[in-house]
């Protein structure tokens, strides 16, 4: 997902001035899929967030297929509370594709300043879980879901981001193997941890939801 937050810039020697349409201004952070880039779309004028997969990832076809897939789950849910998709693409052997840029933080950054209230802790839960009703609708389980992946507008609303592990029932096969273990370990449910992962499914990420709200409640 996009990350949050007043943009940072990583130094960092080898960071590219120009992918695509898109010029880069700001390296904002990286996760397992690839580095995420604050950048401005030149067509169109805007500024995105920029996740550009990662170089030793171009050449693994199944690590390419996941990295299309996160943008695919994300960008058919059309939703106020997901982090919304513009354009998938590729420069040379560079894979990418834009978001929103969120400004804010993420939810886990905002609790480790001050832990909200219960009152707002069980209103950022409510919002989450109407979100993730849209993507089970749809078809799309998360399977990621932590204070990481809930981004916090300066407005007071929750976006969720990251699909990077997300499972789209609609397809045959969802790129993981009976065994494997997905996810965040302090917020998995059992099955997921068990890698028992074709039972895993909307239930599995209640269960994670559920235990955000136990670390909003309890610090911990």
């Amino acid at each position: 997902g996009s990350k949050a937050g007043s943009p940072a810039v990583l130094r960092d020697s080898a960071q590219p001035v120009r992918i695509g349409p898109y010029d880069i201004l700001e390296r904002l952070g990286e996760g397992g899929m690839g580095v995420v880039y604050l950048a401005r779309q030149r067509d169109l004028n805007r500024t995105v967030a920029l996740k550009v997969m990662r170089a030793r990832g171009a050449g693994d076809v199944t690590f390419l297929q996941r990295f299309q897939r996160e943008a695919q789950a994300a960008a058919r849910l059309c939703h106020p509370g997901i982090v919304a998709i513009h354009d998938v693409g590729c420069d040379g052997d560079q894979h990418y594709f834009s978001m929103d840029y969120v400004l804010g933080q993420s939810l886990d950054e905002q609790i480790a300043g001050e832990r909200p209230s219960p009152r707002r802790a069980l209103e950022i839960v409510e919002s989450v879980a109407h979100t993730l009703a849209n993507a089970h609708a749809e078809g799309v389980i998360h399977r990621d879901i932590k204070p990481q992946n809930i981004l916090m507008t300066p407005d007071g609303r929750a976006l969720l981001a990251d699909f990077g592990l997300a499972k789209d029932q609609s397809r045959e096969s969802d790129l993981t193997q009976e065994g494997m273990t997905l996810g965040t370990p302090a917020y998995m449910p059992p099955e997921q941890a068990q890698g028992r992962l074709r039972v895993v499914d909307g239930r599995s990420d209640v269960y994670s939801l559920g235990a955000v709200l136990y670390h909003l409640l309890t610090g911990r």
